[in-house]
């Protein structure tokens, strides 16, 4: 897969040797600007474009698998020097591919999300990420 001057991949998680998901952006001048969630589950023959945001101030830094059903992206906005981290979640990506639905998880003030570890299908998640201070934090998340 290779697509020239719409956008750049900054992150990929693959469950197996055919199921992978990448994510990406693009810059806000680009033909196509905003942030993406892209899938094969062919082993990279096929891309699906399962999510995007339009807002050239959205980043996605890296994609997850909770299970083989639910993937999770974490990255950030930065509007005027504010950052607010953002997790996104989506449990119909492999069968609803372009119309798969993805829920908000939530934001976190003043952090810029770049990578999230997945603790099992408990829905425990930790995701490191630099502050508008550039300090260098952590973060858990506990299912309820």
């Amino acid at each position: 897969f290779e697509d020239v001057g719409n956008f750049y991949f900054n992150g990929i998680d693959c469950l197996d040797s055919t199921t992978c998901v990448a994510v990406g952006e693009s810059d806000a001048d680009s033909p196509d600007p905003g942030s993406r969630v892209w899938s094969t589950t062919d082993g990279g023959q096929t891309w699906v474009e399962n999510f995007k945001m339009s807002d050239p101030q959205e980043s996605l830094f890296t994609a997850k698998f909770v299970s083989k059903d639910e993937i999770w992206a974490v990255g950030g906005n930065v509007s005027n020097r504010q950052f607010l981290g953002r997790v996104w979640s989506s449990t119909d990506w492999a069968e609803k591919g372009e119309d798969s639905s993805w829920a908000d998880v939530g934001g976190i003030d003043n952090a810029w999300l770049t990578d999230i570890g997945m603790a099992g299908e408990d829905g425990d998640a930790f995701a490191v990420a630099l502050t508008i201070q550039s300090t260098a934090s952590v973060f858990k998340y506990t299912a309820a």
